[in-house]
């Protein structure tokens, strides 16, 4: 996977959305990922469920280095049966602030210092389905921590929908991030399956 590839999600939607629409703030408290979306406020937490059929029913909120020397930030927040919210910022294993102007082209398609995206309505790990693709367009990330235990970093950012459907931008102010880390790469388990099926990262789930 090269580093234009790399992604961001951030999923925000509730079982009965309509298409297109935001899901309500997040309820966690502590440490996670937590950010003010369009004006409203959401918080992800938690550990990750290890089983893949009982990923999307617990909340969490974790960071795990990638395999292009960099990190994924990877948060989720249960809002039903099978669906909820979820969040991968990725971005080179520094301490440093990372910029993504705005430009003729998504941050994602262009050398940018971290990418994103942000998908509404994953609903179900066996066919990965989604509502809405939302490409990071602009926005910064500062990270003042990465390891041995935590990474700590602040966002904020604009992603953009290339559906040619209405609402097709999401405005993310307020971010922080306080979650733990393991330099292990995401190889196996839920999390390779679920980042596997959005098109983050190259795998498979395994039964």
């Amino acid at each position: 996977m090269t580093r234009t590839t790399a992604s961001v999600l951030l999923v925000v939607v509730g079982l009965g959305c309509a298409e297109g629409e935001i899901g309500g703030p997040g309820e966690g408290e502590g440490d996670g990922v937590s950010f003010r979306l369009n004006g409203q406020a959401y918080a992800l937490s938690g550990s990750p469920a290890r089983d893949p059929g009982q990923l999307l029913n617990a909340s969490f909120a974790v960071a795990r280095a990638d395999s292009v020397g960099g990190f994924a930030v990877i948060g989720y927040e249960r809002t039903g049966d099978n669906v909820g919210n979820l969040i991968v910022l990725q971005a080179p294993r520094e301490v440093k602030t990372f910029t993504c102007s705005p430009g003729s082209l998504p941050c994602h398609q262009v050398a940018a210092e971290w990418h994103g995206r942000y998908i509404t309505g994953v609903q179900s790990l066996s066919t990965a389905t989604a509502l809405r693709y939302f490409h990071l367009a602009s926005g910064t990330l500062t990270v003042t921590q990465v390891g041995p235990g935590r990474l700590r970093a602040t966002f904020s950012a604009v992603f953009h929908a290339t559906d040619g459907k209405p609402n097709d931008t999401l405005t993310v102010e307020n971010g922080s991030i306080d979650v733990p880390y393991v330099s292990d790469q995401v190889t196996d388990g839920s999390l390779q399956c679920l980042l596997s099926l959005v098109g983050v990262i190259d795998g498979e789930c395994r039964s």
